[in-house]
């Protein structure tokens, strides 16, 4: 592990369940040319600095190590998954640890998966949004914290699931294609592309920051990743309701906003909004 201040994010959390799928897909073509697209209307965030100058929100914490987290809206099982996730941005290494209750995992784990191309539903689905959203605050609150820019805090989430170990389905589910829930693969701490995809989508949409998930079914096998909505970013985007969203590779670390594989740089895509 490499040296550098500790930062501990610690959450005990618990949700509701409910399942509540919506389908919403549109075609983009390989150079990023919207065809006939249109985008729910919301009021986001965006990564570029330029757009973000005059809507930061300004924050007053003045600690930078937060030790615990507890709503006590929020009811706790006493059977649990305890995971702990280490990762490093920004010259420090950061740790978040985590409590599950059995019981909402096995609910995921259960359900049938939906006979579909649009893994949004998997986003949208309100069973996790307790969890989500403690979550996306307390990365707000530290990103306060370290002073960081909107595309510095996008950066730090990012970095988050870059970190979750890569695997395929068939290694482990034993299933050519397995879409995992936001908890299934927190509880895992393993998943693939889309997994990774809908986790950090999951975030970066509660954090109110534009997120659409990226589909890219010319791939053999089939890829998918996340498009953040910005302006004035290098790299790699593609243009949706007006507006640019840029790509993120999910599956390792290190892939910076708007670098895609080249392999996946000529592909068509389908965009499928999260809200």
């Amino acid at each position: 592990m490499r040296l550098g201040k500790v930062i501990l994010i610690s959450f005990i959390l618990a949700a509701i369940l409910m399942v509540t799928p919506l389908l919403m897909s549109s075609k983009v073509s390989a150079k990023g040319i919207p065809l006939n697209l249109e985008l729910v209307s919301k009021i986001e965030r965006i990564a570029g600095e330029g757009y973000l100058a005059g809507i930061k929100k300004i924050f007053t914490y003045s600690e930078s190590t937060v030790t615990a987290f507890n709503d006590p809206d929020l009811q706790i099982s006493s059977e649990v998954f305890e995971r702990e996730f280490v990762w490093d941005y920004g010259g420090k290494t950061w740790t978040y640890r985590m409590q599950v209750p059995q019981h909402l995992y096995r609910h995921y784990a259960q359900l049938q998966r939906p006979p579909t191309n649009d893994f949004s539903v998997y986003v949208k689905d309100a069973g996790h949004a307790p969890y989500i959203a403690a979550l996306a605050e307390k990365f707000t609150q530290v990103a306060g914290d370290e002073g960081y820019t909107p595309q510095e805090t996008v950066e730090l989430v990012i970095s988050f699931v870059q970190n979750i170990e890569y695997a395929d389905d068939e290694e482990t589910k034993g299933r050519a294609q397995y879409a995992r829930y936001p908890i299934e693969t927190l509880v895992d701490q393993v998943g693939d592309c889309e997994d990774t995809s809908i986790l950090l989508a999951a975030i970066l949409n509660e954090m109110d920051y534009g997120a659409v998930l990226i589909l890219l079914p010319d791939d053999p096998v089939g890829h998918m990743a996340v498009g953040i909505k910005g302006e004035n970013l290098p790299g790699a985007y593609y243009e949706y309701r007006g507006s640019r969203y840029y790509y993120v590779e999910t599956t390792a670390p290190g892939w910076p906003i708007g670098e895609i594989p080249e392999e996946y740089e000529r592909h068509g895509a389908i965009i499928l909004p999260v809200f």
